[in-house]
């Protein structure tokens, strides 16, 4: 499971509902992903991907591509700048545009995410 999910009960929908109208059980998430940046765009000359970030990422982490065309892959991120071109070592700020370097190509609107 990649995903986060919790149990779920059908609510009214079969009519009004007893006690068992609350599902205590398995209550927690199972979150073992977090969703740290969208693609915005892709070079394919110089393999650079321009991502708009989401969640915190830092230099040494291993991120993965959730393509919506091709097969995804991970990628560790060994530099990263930010739109002016500085070297940044995380990517911290909401809905930073940072820019990395990708062994695979990507392509916009695929997702970045890393594990927990």
């Amino acid at each position: 499971m990649k995903s986060a999910n919790r149990d779920f009960f059908t609510g009214f929908y079969l009519g009004r509902p007893g006690s068992e109208g609350q599902v205590f059980d398995g209550a927690t998430h199972s979150k073992i992903y977090d969703f740290v940046g969208i693609v915005k765009d892709y070079d394919e000359v110089s393999g650079v991907v321009t991502i708009e970030q989401r969640n915190k990422f830092v230099i040494g982490d291993v991120v993965e591509f959730m393509r919506a065309n091709g097969d995804n892959f991970s990628q560790e991120i060994t530099q990263m700048h930010d739109v002016d071109g500085n070297v940044v070592e995380a990517a911290r700020h909401a809905q930073q545009i940072i820019k990395i370097r990708t062994d695979k190509p990507t392509a916009a609107l695929d997702i970045v995410r890393m594990r927990l």
